[in-house]
Parts: structure tokens; sequence; C-alpha cells
């Protein structure tokens, strides 16, 4: 579908940057309209997403194609902070343990996550994966009654200065934050990297599209 053979990792990193933008905006709708209308709204972009990526793979279209998975990187960015909805409905005593349950949870997704690409891939005869983004949408539309449900209290409001030494600013300038975020953009960028470039590669080595999902594990 790519009209050029170098552009065909370009789906999977404008996902990777929709993610990294919708990052803050999450944050803002989370914390203005609470978690839960928060991620309703995020699930709602989810289904959103995958329907656009559909429609792209359905008609050829490169250019829709990529809106799609750019639409859900911002989705994605609502998911990533599922594990704060965790911490937020814990006791103080619980909320390491509920990190950590939602961070195993997402391992366990990392096998089971790619399977109803495989299964779907077929589903419409004539546009291989339509059938695989089309579960995407319908995995948010699921989500949807279970985010309903979620009680959680209401997001403190953050405390902020717009004098000098104000909390954010004592933040950016913390040696250990700037070692954090350094952290957090070498090795997620440098996971990005891989895992864009690696599948397709070995799909070209010869490894089927099922098999190369488990591999990398």
């Amino acid at each position: 579908m790519s009209p050029n053979p170098a552009l065909v990792t370009l789906p999977v990193s404008l996902y990777n940057l929709g993610l990294a933008l919708g990052t803050i905006p999450a944050a803002i709708v989370t914390r203005h309209f609470g978690r839960r209308t928060g991620y309703l709204f995020g699930a709602g972009i989810g289904i959103i997403s995958g329907l656009v990526a559909t429609l792209g793979v359905i008609a050829a279209a490169f250019v829709i194609f990529c809106l799609g998975t750019f639409l859900a990187g911002f989705y994605g960015a609502y998911v990533q902070s599922y594990r704060f909805a965790a911490t937020d409905a814990a006791s103080d005593s619980f909320k390491a343990r509920a990190i950590s349950l939602v961070m195993i949870g997402g391992l366990i997704a990392a096998v089971i996550g790619p399977q109803p690409v495989i299964w779907t891939r077929d589903a419409l005869p004539a546009a291989l994966f339509a059938g695989s983004f089309l579960s995407q949408a319908a995995l948010a539309l699921l989500a949807l009654p279970v985010l309903a449900m979620l009680r959680t209290p209401k997001i403190a409001q953050a405390r902020t200065s717009t004098g000098d030494g104000g909390p954010l600013r004592e933040i950016l300038l913390t040696p250990r934050f700037a070692l954090a975020v350094a952290a957090g953009m070498v090795s997620y960028g440098s996971m990005s990297f891989v895992m864009t470039a690696a599948p397709i590669a070995m799909v070209g080595c010869g490894f089927t599209v099922g098999g190369d999902t488990l591999l990398p594990l």
C-alpha cells in the first residue's frame, strides 16, 4: 500500500508520534473531566482510529491508513495512564501492588494482543489486515462498559506557581528528573526503533505473520 518502500514504517512511526503528542492532552482531559470520562473519550478515539485505518486498508489509501495509526497513538496515550487509575482507587498499602498488577497485565497483553490480528487478518478477503484494524475498533468498543464502571477519587488539582521556584520548575531542574527523562527517551526510542523494523525484516526473511509476532518474546 505504501507508494514508496522507504515509507513502509511510517504508519508505526506515526503511531508513536501520536502517543507522544497525546500524552499531555490526555492528562489534561482526565484532570478536568475525571479518569472515567477521559478513558471513555480515549476509547472513542480508539474506535474511530480503528475504523479510519480499516477504511484506509480497504480503499488502499496510504494517507488515510496513516491517519488511522496516528489517531491510534492518541488512544494509546490514554491506555498508558491506566496504571495511575489503579493507584487512585487503591489504598496506600496496595498502590505498589496495584501498579504491578497493571504492568503484569501489559506483559500478558503482549502475548494475547497479537492474536486478534492473526485471527482476523483474513476476515475481509479483499483487503488483507482490514479485519485486524476492525478488531481494534471492536476491542475499544468492548472496553466502554468496563471503563464506565470505573470509580476513582477526583484527581487532586496540581499545585501551580507562576513565580520563580514553583514546584514544576523545581522538578524540571532536579538532576534525578533529567536522568529519568533521558533514560526513558533513550530506552523507549530504542525499543520503538527495533519493534518498528524487526517484524517487517522477519517477514522478509521468510517468517509468517503469526510466527514473527511471538518470535521476539
